[in-house]
């Protein structure tokens, strides 16, 4: 299956929000800064979001769908946990994208919320396969930088 221009429009969903369908990333992508009008209030459904996360076939799909779209859901936080303990690579990746985008993002955040992530980033380090661990290391040295910052 395909994504096409046709399948954007004529969503099954009452809010028109297309599903993420794996073989041609720029459509993926360009979904994910256009997803509808009906969003964010259907982002905060977990049925919606894992839905979409299901869907990722590949690393840059996976990092724009979360900061795009899911980073912005107040489920976020959640999925964080959820998805690092799934088997799928990308939707593990999702869980480490998640929390690059939101520490780069999430300015009202305090540094406990993210303390509070270190042993899901010393889980997921753990993780051999290479988009899982890229993912991992963007989240730590990004984590360094941003403590070198506080206290240099």
């Amino acid at each position: 299956m395909t994504w096409t221009s046709s399948r954007i429009t004529q969503s099954k969903s009452p809010y028109r929000v297309p599903h993420l369908v794996p073989g041609v990333q720029e459509m993926a992508i360009i979904s994910t800064d256009t997803p509808g009008p009906g969003f964010r209030k259907q982002g905060s459904s977990n049925i919606l979001l894992d839905d979409w996360v299901k869907d990722i076939d590949s690393w840059d799909v996976c990092d724009q769908v979360c900061m795009n779209l899911f980073e912005k859901t107040p489920l976020a936080r959640k999925k964080i946990l959820d998805w690092s303990e799934r088997e799928e690579e990308f939707v593990k990746r999702a869980a480490f994208a998640l929390i690059a985008g939101l520490a780069w993002h999430d300015k009202e955040a305090d540094d406990e919320e993210f303390l509070e992530l270190f042993p899901v980033i010393m889980h997921g380090a753990t993780d051999e396969r290479n988009f899982v661990k890229k993912a991992v290391n963007w989240v730590a040295s990004n984590a360094i930088r941003e403590l070198e910052s506080k206290f240099v």
